[in-house]
């Protein structure tokens, strides 16, 4: 969470335990690092989505991703689960604004660990973890905006 001051100010991070598809997939595995006992840890997807709305607030937002496959995974999961969507609306792709930005071409889509080395932001965690990657599109986010990076809590 970012505030008004762009500094950071809290993290949120909850796993979502599965209800239709309940196999962990070896590739998901591996390139996450999640594991059973993760997901099998966590709450229910209603619960998770109400956990992260009393977090986030009431006061105005927007929700930054790179890409927007995450933004659209999870209106499909709030339809599946009947969970209400308005919620969503408010919704920033850094990653096409980044490309826009820098004139990198129609089509082209730098992926996350592409744009981390355009700004020499480098990291010992894993990507394509919801946390890890929530902190990188915010280093990225600053850099693009000439802020400094590492504004950690």
């Amino acid at each position: 969470k970012v505030n008004g001051n762009m500094e950071v100010v809290d993290k949120f991070q909850t796993f979502v335990k599965p209800t239709f598809y309940k196999i962990l997939s070896p590739i998901v595995r591996k390139k996450t690092g999640i594991t059973y006992k993760d997901i099998y840890s966590g709450c229910r997807f209603n619960t998770a989505i109400r956990n992260f709305k009393e977090w986030a607030g009431s006061d105005k937002y927007i929700l930054y991703a790179w890409g927007s496959c995450d933004i659209l995974d999870l209106r499909r999961n709030c339809r599946c689960h009947h969970a209400k969507t308005n919620w969503l609306l408010h919704f920033v792709d850094l990653q096409k604004e980044f490309n826009e930005k820098y004139q990198l071409g129609k089509g082209v889509n730098y992926s996350l660990k592409n744009a981390m080395e355009f700004f020499d932001i480098s990291t010992d965690k894993k990507l394509h973890r919801a946390l890890v990657d929530a902190e990188c599109t915010a280093e990225i986010f600053f850099k693009m905006n000439g802020l400094p990076g590492k504004r950690e809590i």
